[in-house]
């Protein structure tokens, strides 16, 4: 299985460590509203990780690409086709329950949504983590960024990036090689 492949399709994996067993599909009961505009990438850390949280409380599986760097979203675009071509094809169809010419046809952005907000809805847990975490710390040094969050359960890290004036989440970035 090609390395960029297998990135996409455990991209949701980035918050298994958040939580553990996952709660039924339909529960986000618990999880606090948040309220700010807008869901893309900010001119601070901290706003592109608020309007992270927006997206996760939308269920904007979409806008979650629109949080990777540019430069890793131009790259991945590059081998999508590609990567999907073959076993990895067909196992993911048989995950989001198409045909593997439906997932083949797919965009980028289209199939990784479908993954990621699959995996989500599969286990709301993980994705309140996000939801219910709220900002400790940020470091800043050149053009990346650490927010450290406490998910309510413990703290964990989120790595940004600074492209074109807007900070991206790189931990994202990273998952999705």
């Amino acid at each position: 299985m090609n390395r960029s492949a297998a990135g996409v399709a455990l991209l949701a994996l980035f918050f298994a460590a958040c939580g553990g067993e996952g709660a039924p599909a339909s529960s986000t009961e618990g999880a606090p509203e948040v309220t700010a505009q807008g869901n893309v990438p900010g001119a601070t850390p901290e706003a592109s990780f608020t309007a992270l949280q927006r997206a996760f409380a939308a269920k904007d599986w979409s806008a979650i690409i629109d949080f990777m760097p540019p430069s890793s979203v131009a790259a991945q675009e590059a081998k999508h086709k590609e990567n999907l071509s073959g076993p990895l094809g067909e196992l993911m169809a048989a995950r989001l329950e198409l045909e593997p010419e439906a997932v083949n046809a797919m965009s980028f952005k289209d199939y990784t949504a479908a993954v990621f907000g699959q995996s989500m809805e599969m286990n709301p847990k993980k994705m309140n983590s996000i939801l219910n975490s709220t900002i400790i710390d940020t470091k800043i040094e050149g053009d990346r960024a650490t927010i450290k969050v406490n998910t309510g359960e413990k703290e964990q890290d989120a790595s940004f990036q600074l492209e074109d004036g807007l900070w991206y989440w790189s931990s994202l970035a990273g998952r999705v090689r």
